[in-house]
């Protein structure tokens, strides 16, 4: 049910007379409204525990439960006590009865025979009464919610900045000893030489992938504290698109090789040009690429750019032919700390900053990071950067 339906008016005839009903619904056929039906004060407050009425039109006189005692009911309930209540009474009725319905909280008397008209133009005042106060409950509503929402994002704004300065502080003191590591594996490494002893020397190679593996997320850690606090500096520098492009293709042709993986490029114009910081360039591309390769068992990866439409950015892609991301994570993929779920190889690698890193150092170029995919046919990634042109 949607909003249109459930805010449209609904307004209650009570009358043990079916006849009675007939003619009032037919005095009411005009308006905009929905009409319930009842022939008894039980029936009605049923009735009024189920949905909220514009108001109630209450025949005075009927058996079991009259209207007085039905009424009663309706304005001690806190539900529905504000719901207008007009009694439909005859000419016998007395004063003292005149007066003990007003006492009862109904809004008004109508006297039988009805006049169509007249009763028509009353409803017509309530059902416009409830439109307004329904849809200023819903802006309140909607107010409410939205604070609500502001607040929430705003202590998860807080929580994710202290989680990262704690990863931060972790990470700067990690970088030292990670560094020395690596440095005395790749010299003990050199030290052996040509020696026969193979297994020390794979033993050490390992020690140093892994300490570069463990450099990779440190390095991320950090960028995504940095990037949180704007902290990141670009030194933007006029490049060739051609030239940064084979430059990615030179670092991952061996890897590419290794997995039996065709990659490709498209490479635009020799003349076109952009404006980048060199080293977080590649520190995109790469974290792209890795991606592509990561999920990509069978066929190839493309590697291009091209002028945007209006001539004022490059774009940059990486395709591939890779397993695809379903629907529900491209919207989630360029979170921190998310990570996709793949059947095939299970939870990705990592500390899921990558991505996360790689929008923010495109959004501070000033360009737009996209993603599309399709699941069993692979992945395209696509960035903007800010074109150069020559005065």
């Amino acid at each position: 049910m949607n909003y249109a339906e459930t805010s449209r008016p609904s307004v209650l005839l009570v009358d043990d007379k079916p006849a009675n009903l007939v003619a009032l619904s037919k005095a009411l056929e005009n308006l905009d409204c929905n009409i319930v039906k009842v022939c008894s004060g039980q029936d009605a407050l049923f009735e009024c525990l189920n949905r909220k009425f514009a108001c109630v039109l209450l025949d005075v006189k009927m058996p079991e439960m009259d209207g007085f005692e039905t009424a009663k009911i309706i304005k001690n309930s806190k539900e529905q006590a504000s719901f207008p209540i007009i009694f439909i009474t005859g000419h016998s009725e007395s004063r003292e009865d005149i007066k003990k319905g007003y006492e009862l909280g109904a809004i008004d008397y109508i006297t039988k025979p009805i006049n169509a008209r007249a009763i028509a133009e009353k409803v017509k005042i309530y059902c416009e009464l409830f439109r307004r106060r329904d849809a200023a409950e819903l802006a309140d509503q909607l107010c409410q919610v939205n604070a609500a929402l502001k607040e929430a994002n705003r202590k998860l704004s807080l929580k994710n900045t202290e989680i990262l300065d704690i990863f931060y502080t972790i990470s700067h003191e990690l970088m030292t000893p990670v560094g020395l590591i690596n440095t005395f594996s790749s010299a003990l490494s050199d030290k052996l030489g040509a020696r026969p002893d193979l297994d020390t020397k794979e033993e050490l190679a390992y020690i140093m992938d892994s300490c570069q593996q463990l450099y990779v997320y440190i390095t991320d850690l950090l960028d995504a504290s940095h990037l949180e606090k704007h902290k990141v500096i670009l030194d933007q520098k006029t490049f060739n698109c051609g030239e940064l492009i084979e430059k990615v293709l030179v670092r991952f042709k061996a890897k590419c090789a290794a997995k039996n993986i065709a990659l490709v490029s498209n490479l635009p114009h020799p003349n076109t040009k952009v404006k980048v910081d060199e080293g977080r360039f590649y520190q995109i591309m790469t974290n792209l690429v890795n991606n592509a390769l990561k999920f990509t068992e069978a066929g190839g990866i493309e590697i291009g750019a091209r002028p945007t439409r209006d001539s004022k950015f490059v774009s940059f892609y990486v395709n591939d032919t890779g397993c695809g991301i379903s629907k529900e994570h491209l919207t989630e993929i360029f979170n921190p700390f998310y990570q996709v779920m793949n059947n095939k190889i299970g939870r990705s690698s990592g500390l899921g900053l990558g991505l996360s890193v790689v929008k923010g150092l495109v959004n501070l170029h000033g360009g737009t990071i996209f993603v599309e995919s399709e699941l069993g046919k692979g992945t395209s990634f696509s960035f903007t950067m800010p074109i150069c042109i020559k005065p």
